[in-house]
């Protein structure tokens, strides 16, 4: 099974430190984890919450919240819960999950509902798919639907170039 370690190590990678930007419709964020997130789990959170969030909470964001409420710890391929676990931090948990469903159904043909949790069957047919056609596919999905997010709101343009050197690196 998938490492918790090895996906967190390059998700912090990607997330660096405290940013605010005013074109990001999560507030303030740091580590990664956004104001708006917080807020579902804390609804005491401010600005100053995220700012001295330290690297050790976050990880225990990530593992509670992130990994293990999504099962990522069930996939054995190290490479796509690495990429999964990315993008749900960057671009939600119910898309992430979505943009996996659609990956597997695009590498391996299952028929998988696309609802964005991921269950008994989307772990077995992730598990069961080829994890290099599986990664390449889950890289398209994330590239789609950072541009899709882009077309529906043009201010996100400023983070795209970014965006997209995430999802294909």
């Amino acid at each position: 099974m998938a490492s918790f370690l090895d996906a967190v190590e390059l998700t912090l990678e990607n997330e660096g430190g405290y940013v605010n930007h005013p074109s990001d419709p999560g507030g303030a964020t740091n580590f990664g984890i956004s104001l708006r997130f917080l807020k579902t789990i804390n609804p005491e959170a401010t600005e100053d919450t995220i700012k001295d969030l330290t690297l050790l909470e976050a990880g225990k964001i990530y593992i509670e919240h992130f990994w293990v409420a999504n099962r990522y710890c069930k996939i054995e391929s190290q490479e796509v819960a690495n990429k999964v676990f990315d993008m749900c931090v960057n671009m939600g948990q119910l898309r992430a999950n979505k943009c996996l469903q659609s990956a597997v159904r695009a590498a391996s043909g299952a028929e998988l509902e696309l609802d964005g949790i991921i269950g008994r069957n989307t772990l077995r047919e992730v598990n069961e798919a080829s994890s290099c056609a599986l990664l390449a596919a889950l890289k398209v999905e994330g590239a789609w639907r950072y541009v899709a997010l882009v077309n529906a709101d043009i201010s996100r343009k400023v983070f795209l170039r970014g965006w997209l050197n995430r999802v294909y690196k």
